[in-house]
């Protein structure tokens, strides 16, 4: 609903405000040989943010309310939502990378380490936005997420690898707070080799996910004796490398 709508209102909508942020950040760069390292600290703080509120259970005296009031239908309402700015937020993380470039079996190779933490809390609310929102804002997303690429390089062939680290995060499954639980950290890798045809044309193959890391598998029925197969779906959708498991592919490139 509106958040001016009459029932919103009485649920305790206002009219929306624009979201208010201030950030800051901060970091360095150094040089060791052939070793290239930066490192970067952020925190942005966003008050009023605008979000959906929980759904809300019109009790009968709010309908009864709502209906003197000259509400039309409210009876047959169970439950509604709006949008809120009810709630402030934190974020703040550190992002540190380092590059290593060198000659090596008669190419030359660029490996590359990239780190990422990374934290949302939730420092203001009220139950108008609810507990499972707040725990999907602050948990979703791994904490933790680090890379670790080489890239070597010939005449006619590049190839490229990478290692992605998930640290873990909160499953979710159609925004369901019973299916919610804590899912694994996960390893993928992704890998690329190029033939260079001409300076302008190049053959690839490669693949995401190569060896088909799955999602992590909903598992309710162990834990609630619901059956998986009524929530139409096999994996928690909120997993950070995706539930399509491994993507494989052939690709030709012109360069103009």
């Amino acid at each position: 609903l509106p958040p001016t709508n009459p029932i919103a209102v009485q649920l305790g909508g206002t009219e929306l405000q624009p979201e208010e942020s201030q950030s800051y950040t901060f970091g360095a760069v150094w040089t060791i040989g052939d070793l290239f390292f930066t490192i970067d600290y952020y925190n942005i703080q966003v008050d009023d943010r605008i979000s959906q509120s929980d759904k809300i259970e019109l009790s009968q005296a709010d309908k009864d309310t709502l209906e003197a009031a000259g509400v039309p239908n409210v009876q047959n309402l169970a439950q509604v939502s709006f949008f809120t700015n009810d709630f402030d937020t934190t974020t703040q993380g550190v992002d540190a990378v380092a590059n290593y470039s060198t000659e090596l079996l008669g190419g030359s190779s660029t490996f590359s380490l990239a780190y990422n933490w990374n934290d949302t809390e939730v420092t203001k609310s009220s139950p108008i936005t609810g507990e499972f929102k707040v725990s999907r804002l602050e948990n979703d997303l791994p904490n933790h997420r680090a890379t670790l690429s080489w890239a070597q390089q010939w005449e006619n062939f590049s190839a490229f690898t990478r290692v992605n680290y998930y640290g873990e995060y909160q499953g979710v499954h159609v925004d369901y707070d019973a299916t919610a639980k804590t899912a694994d950290a996960a390893v993928t890798i992704d890998a690329e080799v190029t033939y260079f045809l001409t300076e302008e044309i190049s053959l690839s193959v490669g693949a995401t996910n190569l060896f088909d890391q799955e999602a992590e598998k909903l598992d309710f029925f162990d834990r609630t004796g619901i059956p998986n197969n009524n929530w139409g779906g096999k994996y928690y959708e909120t997993s950070p490398y995706g539930i399509n498991g491994g993507f494989y592919y052939v690709k030709a490139t012109y360069t103009f």
